[in-house]
């Protein structure tokens, strides 16, 4: 993953160096300054919510990611101002490929794919039951990160075991099922597959 993020970093980074270019040649400096100022302070308001959180992270290093990160945000903007100048619309489409091919992107594209594999190795048994220890996880978990990760966790888990046996869930959720109930007596095992 290390050789696909500094390959995409390096796409994405001559893309915007061709798109700043553009910009200078094509855009006229008095739309380019307030595009670049504006998207830098929208940058480093994300910047700062979204690093906030980290407590682990030394305050010199925070502000010097707070500060790249608003200045790679105003320096895509003027990008894309001068790659839709250049190209014309066709620059979307270069933009919504490099965000859907991001490192993050294909990272939980990955993950999302094993924990379905690792939900299907499982019984409905076993399911049920970590559907049940889950919400006990998220009763007692006061972190939101961690929170949204076991929803997340309960969700595959219902998922998988509507796969299994839709009407066998359907006909536990039409009970008036708990958050917190066990689904088992309404499923069957699947039958195994050689």
């Amino acid at each position: 993953m290390v050789w696909y993020r500094r390959g995409w970093g390096c796409v994405c980074g001559l893309l915007v160096a061709l798109g700043v270019v553009a910009a200078l040649l094509a855009v006229p400096v008095g739309a380019l300054v307030p595009l670049f100022v504006l998207s830098g302070v929208v940058g480093l308001m994300f910047a700062l919510v979204t690093l906030q959180s980290g407590t682990d992270v030394r305050a010199r290093d925070r502000l010097w990611r707070v500060v790249t990160l608003a200045l790679i945000a105003g320096a895509t903007s003027v990008a894309g101002a001068g790659l839709l100048a250049l190209i014309g619309p066709s620059a979307l489409l270069i933009g919504v490929l490099a965000a859907a091919g991001s490192p993050i992107v294909v990272r939980r594209f990955f993950a999302k794919a094993e924990k379905h594999d690792e939900l299907r190795e499982q019984s409905t048994v076993m399911l049920c039951r970590q559907w049940q220890r889950s919400y006990d996880e998220l009763r007692a978990e006061s972190a939101l990160p961690r929170r949204l990760e076991i929803v997340q966790q309960r969700a595959r888990c219902l998922d998988e075991l509507e796969r299994r046996d839709p009407a066998g869930l359907q006909a536990w959720l039409a009970s008036n099922a708990s958050a917190a109930g066990d689904p088992a007596r309404f499923l069957t095992e699947p039958p195994a597959h050689d």
